[in-house]
């Protein structure tokens, strides 16, 4: 018979009764001289009639064990019979159970190499955090089938929200540049709708920080440029007979903090404290020539200033 073949049915007939016997009256006449053998043995009388029943008792043990015997060698194709069907019942069990074992191997081992490729078919960078949802969408699906189409399914549900997310992503840096997504991994595995709000939300963030950066720098701009004059002031009066030290000026403003703009501020003051004496000294010349230069070089002087402070 082939492994593919179908078993003929099993169909087995025995006739097992017992065809004559008088056990039943033997046993009763047995057990009765069982029953009449004297245990209290003192007189010559009692001994005779005790080894007369020690023969009978093993006469009737080895006729028990003749009957058996003889019983058993005419059911020996029975037992023949039973000990075949025990076999070969040892034989189906163990090619049953092996096959129920290589069943579940391989079908987990499928289950296994759907799974793989339908996270390694996911566009995310981080392919390992959809695993949990394929395993989900595929759990009850008994046939390769169902499981292919469940996990298929699953993978162009979650690349059409990656898609989306990232072109959220990608619009806001066009417009507002990559500083608002430092994080673009995470936020990718989020839903769309979800990251378009924190975009916004850091947005808006940003700006907020950037203004009050801007009246930082500004403040800072104004107070340096006041102190300057002020200290410009004081020593233009200090020192009427000596030119102006603008270094010993600028010298006495500390910087209020150390941003860009305040770096800024502090440079912008020190140039602007020097305009005065220079305007006075320009003032002063009396050649032509010198004057032409002069002018030339002011006019040159406030493009760059413009320039400098930012003003288009």
């Amino acid at each position: 018979m082939s492994a593919e073949s179908k078993p003929i049915e099993l169909a087995i007939s025995l006739k097992g009764e017992v065809l004559q016997s008088n056990f039943p009256e033997w046993c009763a006449g047995i057990k009765a001289v069982v029953a009449q053998v004297n245990q209290v043995l003192s007189t010559d009388a009692d001994f005779d009639r005790a080894a007369s029943n020690v023969k009978e008792l093993k006469a009737a043990e080895n006729a028990l064990k003749d009957v058996k015997a003889q019983a058993l060698k005419e059911a020996a194709d029975i037992q023949a019979l039973f000990a075949e069907i025990d076999d070969t019942g040892a034989e189906v069990r163990k090619a049953r159970l092996g096959l129920d074992r290589q069943i579940k191997a391989n079908k987990e081992e499928t289950r296994l190499a759907i799974l793989m490729h339908a996270i390694v078919s996911i566009i995310a960078t981080n392919q390992q955090k959809y695993e949990r949802r394929i395993v989900s969408a595929m759990k009850g699906k008994k046939t390769v089938a169902t499981q292919e189409a469940a996990a298929t399914d699953t993978v162009k549900m979650i690349n059409a929200e990656v898609l989306a997310t990232r072109e959220i992503m990608q619009k806001f840096t066009a417009e507002y540049g990559p500083t608002l997504i430092p994080d673009p991994e995470s936020l990718e595995l989020r839903d769309s709708l979800e990251v378009g709000v924190e975009l916004t939300r850091r947005l808006e963030r940003q700006r907020d920080e950037a203004e009050k950066q801007k009246l930082r720098d500004e403040s800072n701009e104004l107070r340096a440029k006041a102190t300057a004059a002020e200290l410009f002031k004081a020593d233009a009066e200090k020192n009427k007979d000596d030119a102006v030290d603008f270094n010993r000026v600028m010298a006495k403003v500390a910087p209020a903090e150390h941003s860009a703009g305040d770096e800024l501020a502090s440079f912008l003051a020190t140039v602007a404290a020097g305009f005065a004496p220079a305007k006075a000294a320009r003032a002063n010349l009396k050649h032509r020539s010198n004057k032409d230069k002069a002018g030339a070089f002011a006019n040159a002087l406030s493009a760059a200033w413009s320039t400098l402070k930012g003003v288009n």
